[in-house]
């Protein structure tokens, strides 16, 4: 054995490499494993890494696939160099990049399976397992020598014994976490999922194993390139578990993978020249295209089936949705015919009443005026349920008229709270009005947006027993805010999300009131929309009052 030097070996029988991996002592199988596996690694970690570089997963994913790639690019310098010390660079670097590959395998599953990141112990346990590597592969530990006759080195114990250990429990790592997770989850399609992955893993490891141990104790280096075979059949069961699975949720890339990997290995046997060699490499492309090609195929006839279905559902749900919207309609039309005809006799009971109550038809008994007075208030909010659901049926056909003038919502706002203020004192209660600077003039209905601050002060009076309501305007921007602030009963974030649909209301509302049907604040809303504006509420929480505001454009 001689030193490591920077002297050629068997000179006289290849001439040296050219761009690195071409040489004459190259075996036609090397460029057959080895250049379309890199293509195939680059391509894939590539394409799923710029699909979501942000995931873990594709992280890991393109980190193991680079590094492999690496492992085997400097593979492919090792057979075609005749140099000393080149081969005893690049094989030093082999031995350093080995292990990450394993340990990005098992990184990956627990990532996959999990969906989670790793526990920080189990990283540092990869750490120290991985760090003999950092501290001696420089050293005579990994290689001791170097043989120019034979242009091998001699491996020394980390590179002969230690690696393959680690490797060894890494693998068993992976065996057992993946059994232990395949027991304990109860889906039939995690479990596929996992199996199908922990499949492709092993087999990959193994094969890969399988050719540097070869290698190292036969030195038979050649026997030992069968083993990088494995890398395709992990790119087929990773290929296949995207597609079925959604493992990186990109579909696209089984597709494209697969036929990658096709063309690479297809384009391969144009290096090669043994015709045993080409049989027998044949016959590895052929199996690989069957076995993935039916795998890939069985998932597209799925999805074709998939679709199928759901453009039938969808044909259905338009048939569905068409007859919904003529009953809608239909529903509209009669709500607007029923609000139209019960809005006059309405209108009639209470000019009567009125008159009766001012003693127009002659003195009212004592006895009478307390009950003609509910009698009155029922039909009030009769009239007011009316008028609700007319302005709703309106709003719906896209029939609801505006007078859009300028008008300043002090106004609206200022006369609103004076006619409050006798609720106040009946409540027990205090309402306050704030008016910010800037202007306040908005191009609207002033009806229409007296309806909606009518009802936002309305119901904060009604939601509160005791406390005080707060009227606040104030500009904001280009927008005026109108702001109804109460003490009252409060809002959850379930009650907040619905209180703005039809026929909603609060759970202590529905029980505290009951004579409304939830369409108050919802034909505010429209109202709101319909100026170009907003109306947003808010809550601390449950007996914490909450907060109403009309958002209104100034006019310009």
């Amino acid at each position: 054995m001689e030193k490591m030097s920077a002297a050629l070996c068997n000179p006289l029988e290849f001439a040296p490499a050219q761009f690195l991996v071409f040489g004459e002592n190259v075996a036609p199988l090397i460029y057959y494993s080895h250049l379309p596996i890199i293509l195939l690694s680059i391509i894939l970690g590539s394409f799923i890494f710029i699909k979501n570089r942000h995931a873990l997963a594709n992280q890991i994913l393109f980190f193991t696939v680079v590094a492999f790639a690496l492992w085997v690019f400097l593979d492919s310098i090792f057979w075609a160099s005749n140099r000393s010390d080149v081969i005893m660079l690049v094989w030093s670097l082999i031995v350093l990049i080995e292990p990450l590959i394993y340990i990005g395998c098992l990184y990956l599953a627990h990532v996959l399976i999990n969906n989670k990141d790793m526990e920080f112990g189990k990283k540092m346990v990869l750490a120290l397992l991985y760090l003999p590597f950092i501290i001696f592969v420089p050293t005579h530990f990994t290689l001791s020598a170097f043989d120019t006759s034979s242009c091998l080195a001699e491996e020394g114990p980390i590179a002969l014994y230690y690696s393959y250990i680690v490797e060894a429990m890494v693998t068993l790592w992976i065996i057992a976490f993946s059994l232990v997770q395949y027991r304990q989850s109860r889906s039939k399609q995690e479990r596929q999922k996992i199996l199908l992955l922990l499949l492709g893993i092993i087999l990959f490891l193994v094969a890969f194993a399988w050719g540097n141990i070869t290698g190292s104790f036969t030195d038979n280096w050649e026997l030992g390139q069968y083993g990088l075979f494995g890398m395709p059949i992990f790119i087929g069961f990773l290929v296949y578990s995207i597609v079925k699975f959604k493992t990186f949720d990109i579909k696209l890339v089984g597709s494209f993978a697969l036929v990658s990997a096709v063309a690479v290995l297809n384009f391969a046997l144009i290096f090669l020249r043994d015709i045993s060699t080409f049989r027998g490499v044949t016959l590895i492309t052929f199996v690989f295209t069957i076995i993935f090609g039916i795998f890939l195929i069985r998932s597209v006839l799925r999805e074709i089936k998939l679709r199928e279905k759901m453009t039938k559902l969808a044909i259905d749900l338009e048939i569905a949705n068409n007859d919904l919207h003529r009953l809608d309609i239909a529903k509209s039309d009669f709500i607007s015919i029923a609000s139209h005809q019960l809005r006059t006799p309405l209108s009639t009971i209470k000019g009567y009443i009125s008159m009766v109550q001012e003693g127009t038809f002659g003195p009212l008994s004592p006895k009478l005026k307390d009950p003609l007075h509910k009698v009155y208030l029922s039909n009030e909010r009769l009239i007011t349920l009316v008028s609700d659901l007319l302005d709703l049926s309106r709003m719906e056909r896209g029939k609801m008229q505006y007078d859009f003038r300028l008008v300043k919502l002090s106004e609206v706002a200022q006369s609103i709270v004076n006619d409050f203020k006798i609720v106040a004192k009946a409540k027990k209660m205090e309402i306050h009005y704030r008016r910010g600077h800037g202007s306040d003039e908005v191009n609207g209905d002033a009806n229409k947006l007296r309806q909606v601050v009518l009802n936002l002060i309305d119901n904060a009076f009604k939601y509160t027993a005791s406390g005080s309501v707060t009227v606040l305007l104030a500009g904001h921007g280009k927008n005026i805010n109108l702001a109804v602030t109460d003490t009252g009963v409060g809002l959850d974030e379930a009650e907040i999300r619905a209180l703005f649909q039809k026929f909603s209301r609060g759970a202590e509302q529905g029980r505290s009131h009951t004579e409304g049907l939830g369409l108050g604040l919802y034909v505010a809303r429209l109202i709101a929309e319909a100026h170009g504006g907003e109306l947003l509420v808010s809550s601390p929480g449950k007996g914490k009052g909450s907060t109403f505001t009309l958002t209104l454009p100034i006019a310009s």
